[in-house]
């Protein structure tokens, strides 16, 4: 039998419209979004600038290794600074909303945006950078075609599951090998 968990009913207001409609927001996981709304519907006002929310309070919601990575990534994503105040033992979380995540823009209408530029926006989220970095590290900071180790990216093999990509649906590549396998003709032209 499941617990019902009773939720404060949120209120959309002007500016959690405007974080909903954002790229950096759509880019964000499922766990992240729901600690967010948690976090900001702790708010008494929707000009309060921080709110304090011990981990205690959210694992009703979550398990507290999830929402302290959730929490992590938000900072990555610009939505929050996590500063903590009190003693040695007894320390309370503090939450300072930032402006950073409009950075990205918005999504003006999810139906309109090109998945074009949905995935330009996504290379620029801290997910993507998290992602990237351990399929370089993976490859031993190599070029899996030609063992180059310089002006290497990361390449998709396959977009079966872009923005939740699994390691083995990306590939290392320099610069040369890039531009090879996209075709890009590298000969000069008079």
């Amino acid at each position: 039998m499941s617990k019902k968990i009773p939720v404060k009913e949120l209120e959309i207001s002007e500016p959690l419209s405007d974080i909903i409609r954002s790229v950096a927001f759509s880019n964000l996981s499922n766990a992240s979004r729901v600690a967010l709304i948690l976090i900001l519907n702790q708010r008494r006002s929707v000009d309060q600038k921080e709110v304090k929310f011990p981990y205690h309070d959210a694992i009703i919601y979550m398990h507290r290794t999830t929402f302290a990575g959730t929490i992590r990534y938000l900072e990555q994503a610009g939505f929050l600074i996590k500063n903590q105040i009190g003693g040695t033992y007894r320390k309370t979380n503090v939450y300072v909303f930032t402006d950073k995540w409009r950075d990205l823009g918005y999504i003006t209408d999810a139906k309109t945006m090109s998945w074009k530029d949905r995935y330009h926006a996504y290379l620029k989220t801290p997910e993507w950078k998290t992602i990237a970095a351990r399929k370089i590290k993976q490859a031993r900071g190599r070029c899996q075609l030609c063992n180059g180790s310089e002006f290497l990216s990361v390449h998709h093999r396959t977009y079966e599951r872009i923005f939740k990509e699994q390691l083995t649906d990306l590939i290392v590549l320099c610069n040369e090998c890039h531009k090879k396998h996209h075709g890009i003709n590298m000969l000069p032209t008079n």
